[in-house]
C-alpha cells in the first residue's frame, strides 16, 4: 500500500468534529498521546501499530486536512542519510532510541505551530507545517526501520483493523463498542 492510498482510506474512518480547528485539534492530541503509547510498547507488533499505525493514522489525516504534500515512509537510502545524524562524535551509532526523542521533539514542534496559529491568530505558512510533518514521518521511518518493522505491513494492518471497528466510515456507537479480539486479530495476521 502506498501512502497515498493509506491517506485516502484514513479519511474513511476519521470523525468530523464540525471545525477545521477541532479537527486539527483532534490530530494534534492524537498524535501526542499516541507517543506515549509507543513509549510503553512491549513487543514487535505493538510497536508497529501505535507507530507505523495509529501515529501514521494521525499524521494522514492531519496532511489530508491541511493538504500537505508529505511522504512515507523513507526509502533505504533516506534512512541512511537521516540515520548520520544519530553517530555521536567517536562514530558510535546511538541506536532507535535517539529517534525516539527526535520524534517527540518534531511532533511538539508542530502541535507548537498549531497553537500559535490557533490561539495567537499567527500566519504559518503550509511550508512550515508541510516540512514539521515530513520531518515527523521520517524519523517514524527510522524508528521503525531501527526494529526491523516495515511500515507498509504496519499501515495494512492497522486499516485491516480499522475496518473492522469501522466498517462503512467512523460511528461514535462503533468508536465505543469495539470487538477488540477480532482487531488484535487483524494487527496480528
Amino acid at each position: 500500500m502506498t501512502f497515498e492510498t493509506y491517506r485516502q482510506l484514513t479519511g474513511r474512518t476519521m470523525p468530523d468534529l464540525g471545525s477545521l480547528q477541532l479537527n486539527v485539534l483532534h490530530m494534534m492530541l492524537g498524535m501526542t498521546s499516541e507517543f506515549t503509547e509507543i513509549i510503553d510498547c512491549t513487543d514487535k507488533i505493538n510497536l508497529g501499530e501505535e507507530m507505523g499505525g495509529d501515529t501514521a493514522w494521525y499524521c494522514s489525516n492531519y496532511a489530508n486536512l491541511m493538504d500537505l504534500d508529505v511522504s512515507f515512509p523513507l526509502d533505504i537510502h533516506g534512512i541512511n542519510k537521516l540515520k548520520m545524524s544519530f553517530y555521536d562524535r567517536s562514530g558510535y551509532f546511538l541506536g532507535g532510541q535517539y529517534s525516539y526523542v527526535y520524534l517527540q521533539s518534531e511532533i511538539c514542534k508542530l502541535v507548537d505551530l498549531e497553537k500559535k496559529r490557533f490561539v495567537y491568530n499567527k500566519e504559518v505558512s503550509k511550508e512550515e507545517l508541510q516540512e514539521r510533518l515530513q520531518s515527523i514521518l521520517d524519523h517514524m521511518s527510522l524508528c521503525l526501520h531501527a526494529y526491523g518493522i516495515d511500515p507498509f505491513q504496519a499501515m495494512d494492518r492497522n486499516i485491516a483493523k480499522l475496518k473492522i471497528r469501522f466498517p462503512e466510515k467512523f460511528t461514535e456507537d462503533n468508536a465505543k463498542n469495539r470487538d477488540l479480539d477480532s482487531e488484535r486479530q487483524a494487527l496480528e495476521s
